[in-house]
């Protein structure tokens, strides 16, 4: 009997790429984290049409800024609150000087 040669599965494995070769750098991780401040937007400045809140969860406790609508009433989200920071950033970026909260 003769023998056929089959393929080796660890051939196939050494020729493909591997992933785990490559080496992620950790401070690119690290800056996609990094949240920019928000930027103005020009919709937002007429008060006749956009009031500024910070909605709030009842549940999480999770708080983020943004305006909503006085006809439709729907919330239009600009950031999400992750220290006293961000508001004071907000109330800057906006000319905002006092924020109703929703629940």
């Amino acid at each position: 009997m003769f023998r056929i040669n089959k393929p080796s599965v660890y051939k196939s494995r050494i020729n493909k790429p591997s992933v785990y070769k490559s080496r992620i750098n950790k401070s690119e991780i690290y800056k996609s984290r990094i949240k920019k401040p928000p930027i103005s937007d020009d919709r937002y400045a007429d008060r006749s049409l956009y009031t500024p809140v910070i909605r709030a969860s009842i549940c999480t406790g999770e708080r983020a800024l943004g305006f909503v609508g006085v006809e439709d009433k729907v919330f239009h989200e600009v950031c999400v609150v992750n220290s006293e920071k961000d508001i004071q950033i907000f109330k800057e970026t906006y000319h905002v000087d006092e924020l109703d909260v929703i629940y």
